[in-house]
């Protein structure tokens, strides 16, 4: 017991470094993070529990829950960073628990520890854990429902869960969903809810078909294993009614709510666009071929993938037996193939969609790590090719990184020294191996991922985040706001950045290139009004423009190279702002100005 909560506490604490270190400190990333702290901000600030808006627009993208966890946060923490992203870190805490129990549970807590660090340190789970996106909260939920089914069913003595308290566990595994629902939509309980009833399915030995061709073999077994009398035997086992009831309970009523409040419009959006025509479409240009997620999951559990193969191949081995471990690992690998195989069939493919199925990865890869440091696995290849694969990595990495910085975020170069972890990493673990050091192999290779995820995700990507520099343009429209004792509206012309709205506190209206210099002048003659606009668009209609806005400001675009983003304002608003600016139009001279912005001088 003693030694188990050591590798408890252990894991927690390392996982804890990776997801919490410098959490608030990197701006608002990508389109999806300010968008969702956008929307919790309004939110809070419109006093609104069931409608989600951004921008002063609809959000019908995803469900509440995740708003709601940061308007918890928000009123504790303050609006910012560390409290958009908070729960997404203690959720991914809470999910690296989950994973460390079940291991423990089923195998030994060596397993549960390597399990533990195995998702905390790959490349893909960190990214949910420490953004401000409702992954992790899904993540947790599901894998919540699992192991509360696991321990109510899959891991009772009996593996028959017909007791009290295992029919208890059941319906909380139901519950669970419910909020899984709430978190992400109809896969919250789709996915868990098909993993447990496949289990149900390949309970019972499929006939073997001893005598047949192959292809015969292969169709008597699907035959058998999609005969109604089977399925039906599978739905009574999961306590599917029951458990669906309890599902639609947790989250119903904000549908039907959130439905009543905006006339059925979010409902049709979410469910018709969002759910059933990214299925069966890309959208916003995120497709790929049928093998994409194999490959992607390679990357996702880097460097622990490498161990996959061989890891899945005995998995398969011992799945076939009918003893406890057997059960379990069937329970993993169904976990694992159901959503590798129904993102693969989606139309909309994102990396992120296959990091529920993390767990059941990293679950599988450390019993068999487990076992080869134990002894009873004398795969010796593996551990070398994984050796030889992190020191060439790490080459690359170091090479790489210093080309990409120096093109994109000059100054940055440095942060190559990245792929020394790597480098460093892999020629620990090739002496450990000659010295015939198992342990010692393992050590380094958790060390150096450690060191690399901590150190991408905690001090590089705060790094690269000060080169988003919005802010600066913010602080003036929030000086001119405060200034002006009439509203100021402002636009974005042809670009909208959805961290600008965040920045800014306010909504941006948003003026597509159709509409044309015209609209921008009517508006400009409405009262206070500002622009943001690219130097490129600006340089196209600055002539159409006269003089009703001149530049005031300018801040170059986040990992766009030569680009940059004006700020122009009317002459009502020039004289509200104690610096002067130009107002001849694009040729002007520029000088320094705080938080990297420029300023605009005649």
């Amino acid at each position: 017991m003693t030694s188990s909560r050591i590798y408890f506490g252990l894991a927690l604490v390392l996982a804890g470094s990776v997801f919490f270190v410098n959490l608030g400190q990197a701006r608002l990333w990508d389109r999806d993070e300010p968008r969702n702290a956008g929307c919790a901000r309004e939110m809070l600030e419109r006093h609104d529990w069931v409608v989600p808006v951004f921008n002063g627009e609809l959000r019908d993208h995803k469900p509440v829950l995740l708003y709601w966890f940061m308007m918890l946060a928000y009123s504790v923490f303050g609006i910012n960073e560390f409290a958009a992203r908070f729960f997404s870190a203690l959720f991914g805490l809470g999910t690296v628990a989950i994973t460390y129990d079940l291991g423990r549970r089923a195998f030994r807590p060596e397993v549960g520890f390597w399990a533990a660090l195995m998702l905390a340190t790959c490349m893909m789970f960190p990214v949910a854990a420490r953004a401000a996106t409702p992954d992790s909260v899904l993540i947790f939920f599901s894998t919540a429902a699992l192991w509360l089914y696991a321990q109510g069913y899959v891991l009772a003595p009996s593996g028959a869960g017909a007791s009290r308290s295992g029919t208890g566990l059941v319906l909380a595994s139901y519950a669970s969903m419910g909020l899984a629902v709430l978190a992400k939509g109809p896969i919250g309980f789709l996915l868990p809810a098909g993993i447990i009833g496949l289990y149900h399915m390949v309970e019972e030995p499929l006939p073997r078909g001893d005598g047949l061709p192959r292809f015969a073999r292969w169709l008597a077994g699907i035959r058998e294993l999609l005969h109604p009398a089977r399925i039906l035997a599978a739905v009574r086992k999961m306590f599917l009614l029951p458990g669906l009831l309890v599902t639609l309970a947790v989250a119903m009523p904000w549908y039907i709510w959130v439905g009543m409040r905006t006339n059925g419009e979010w409902l049709k959006g979410f469910f018709l666009t969002h759910n059933v025509g990214r299925f069966l479409h890309p959208m916003e240009d995120h497709s790929g071929p049928i093998f994409y997620y194999p490959l992607v999951l390679f990357a996702c559990f880097f460097p622990w993938a490498l161990f996959l193969i061989s890891a899945l191949a005995q998995g398969i081995k011992t799945a076939q037996s009918t003893k406890p471990p057997g059960r379990f690992m069937r329970f993993l690998l169904i976990w694992a193939a159901v959503y590798i195989v129904f993102f693969s069939l989606a139309g909309t493919k994102l990396p992120n969609y296959i990091t529920p199925s993390l767990p059941a990865f990293a679950l599988v890869t450390a019993w068999w790590l487990d076992a080869w440091l134990r002894g009873s696995e004398s795969n010796r290849r593996s551990p070398y090719a994984v050796a030889w694969i992190l020191t060439g990595s790490g080459l690359v990495v170091a090479v790489a990184i210093p080309i990409a910085a120096h093109i994109f975020l000059p100054g940055e170069e440095i942060l190559g020294i990245l792929g020394l972890v790597w480098l460093a990493g892999g020629v620990a673990c090739l002496l450990a191996l000659r010295r015939g050091q198992r342990l010692g192999f393992m050590v380094a290779l958790a060390t150096a991922a450690w060191v690399f995820v901590v150190g991408l995700f905690g001090v590089a990507a705060v790094r690269v985040s000060c080169h988003q520099r919005f802010d600066y343009l913010a602080g003036i429209l929030r000086e001119l706001r405060t200034s002006s004792q009439e509203p100021v509206t402002v636009a974005a012309y042809d670009s909208l950045e959805p961290s600008w709205v965040f920045y800014l506190g306010q909504p941006i209206q948003f003026l597509p290139a159709s509409q044309g210099p015209d609209r921008i002048r009517d508006l400009a003659k409405s009262g206070d009004f500002c622009l943001l606009v690219t130097r490129k668009r600006y340089e196209q209609i600055c002539e159409k423009l006269g003089r009703d806005l001149v530049p005031i400001a300018g801040v170059p675009y986040f990992l766009k190279k030569h680009e940059e983003i004006l700020l122009l304002g009317t002459s009502e608003v020039l004289a509200k702002l104690d610096q002067p600016a130009a107002r001849s139009g694009p040729d002007h001279t520029a000088e320094a100005a705080p938080a990297g912005g420029t300023v605009h001088r005649r």
